[in-house]
Formats: structure tokens, sequence, C-alpha cells
């Protein structure tokens, strides 16, 4: 019976997930092993919606920092069927652990995605 439950429960999360969008990260900037605070990066944030049709607009698109300052973006740009891009500049400002974080978040009917990006980074003093 337990198993039985623990292979239902695994099925329906699969099925659930498969519904959710996706976000991918790339720094496009020079890319370094840890980053000095006020050094700039460049981020290609990649959204992946794995449902077409989608009623929540890219625009809702959530983005939250830890350790960074947005200092611009591009708009959103279709790269392929359900694909989208778009680039986020940013200055390293840093945290006391060393690591920064660009957070994307899209909430939707069909239960949206989120995903992080950590820069290593000094530490904060």
């Amino acid at each position: 019976m337990k198993a039985f439950l623990f292979s239902l429960i695994l099925v329906i999360t699969s099925a659930v997930s498969s519904y959710a969008c996706e976000f991918r990260f790339e720094i496009v900037s020079e890319q370094k092993t840890t980053y000095k605070i006020g050094d700039e990066v460049i981020v290609k944030v990649k959204l992946i919606a794995f449902h077409p049709f989608c009623a929540e607009d890219l625009k809702n698109v959530k983005f939250t920092t830890e350790g960074v300052d947005v200092l611009g973006t591009t708009d959103w740009q279709l790269v392929s069927t359900s694909v989208y891009e778009r680039k986020v500049k940013m200055r390293i400002t840093g945290t006391a652990t060393g690591e920064a974080k660009l957070t994307a978040t899209r909430l939707c009917l069909k239960m949206g995605g989120t995903g992080t990006i950590v820069i290593n980074s000094e530490p904060k003093k």
C-alpha cells in the first residue's frame, strides 16, 4: 500500500511539474570565479513556458535580488516557440555570505515557475 501511494504521489508530482515554467540563467558578460563589489554583470534570463497561451503577461514576471542592484533590463524577446529571453544588467553590492542572487518568479493558474542564479562575490564587510 505504501509503495502504491508513493508511486501515485510521484506520478501526480511529475504531471503537475510538467506544466510549470522553467527559468534558466547564463552570465553573458565577463565570467569570473568571484566578483568584486562594484563589478557589473549581465545575465541572460530564459523563460521556457511549458503550457502555451498563458494568461499571465510576461510583464508580471517578478525579479528579486540579494547582493545586487539591477541597473537595467531588456524587453522579453520570443526566441522560439514558448521560449523568451531578456538580459538583466546588475552591479554587485555584496552579501555577508558572498552569494549574490537574482530570482525570477512567474505565478499563474497553471503553477508558474521560479528560478535563481547564485553569483559568488566578495563578502560584504
